[in-house]
């Protein structure tokens, strides 16, 4: 509990010294103007904004809150950039890393567009960053792909790399949170693993293999960062 408590102190140091003196640059973003199963938009949480702005950017195949919703990319795009700019810091990552995998993937019909991509995953990551709190097992896997972008200017091997990105020091805050998530969830949950990493949530075996892997693999990512920093 001791180290725990060390690691997360030194982190949030480090957080506070990237945060100081920043600032952001804020783009108007127009509350849209829809109903959400009838009622004015304005009317529900960011739970249920961000339901349905995923409801729009699957279709009918993804069976939230809301139901069977008709695929809508374009209003999806609109609320994720409303939520970006108004939302709360854990709305605003959820909000920002959506738009980013649009973008990446090229999900509003147009091609991939690695730029905006990349931009919005960064904006995801400074958010992160600069919140201390955020710091739970959902944004686990954001933390290492953010991560991944600052330590090599991309986010896998399937992109070129771009140095505009690259930031060493990022890079190893990000994987240090991770490492601080796994850590803490081992202590309160008994080695919890994030749902995605779940094969059979029967299997604790499996729970705590995942986990451990995520762990080993994390501590080699910091290992590596650290050496590139120290040259």
């Amino acid at each position: 509990m001791k180290k725990l408590l060390i690691l997360l102190c030194c982190l949030m140091i480090e957080t506070a010294i990237f945060s100081f003196g920043q600032s952001s640059k804020t783009v108007s973003a127009p509350e849209p103007q829809m109903f959400m199963d009838g009622k004015p938009f304005a009317s529900y949480n960011e739970a249920d904004k961000l339901d349905f702005a995923l409801s729009n950017l699957i279709g009918p195949n993804y069976k939230g809150k809301f139901g069977a919703v008709e695929k809508n990319v374009s209003q999806a795009v609109k609320i994720y950039r409303y939520l970006s700019e108004n939302g709360s810091a854990s709305t605003k990552v959820s909000a920002d890393f959506s738009l980013s995998r649009i973008y990446l993937f090229g999900l509003d019909g147009t091609g991939e567009n690695l730029e905006k991509g990349f931009e919005w995953m960064i904006k995801a990551g400074e958010v992160l960053l600069n919140t201390p709190y955020l710091l739970t097992n959902e944004h686990m896997m954001t933390f290492i792909d953010i991560g991944e972008i600052y330590e090599f200017g991309r986010l896998n091997s399937n992109y070129e790399s771009d140095k505009t990105h690259k930031d060493l020091k990022k890079a190893l805050i990000c994987y240090k949170k991770v490492l601080l998530i796994n850590n803490i969830e081992k202590y309160y949950c008994n080695d919890y693993v994030p749902p995605m990493l779940i094969e059979d949530e029967n299997d604790e075996k499996i729970n705590r293999i995942g986990l451990h892997k995520i762990t080993n693999d994390v501590e080699l990512r910091i290992k590596r960062v650290q050496t590139e920093i120290n040259k």
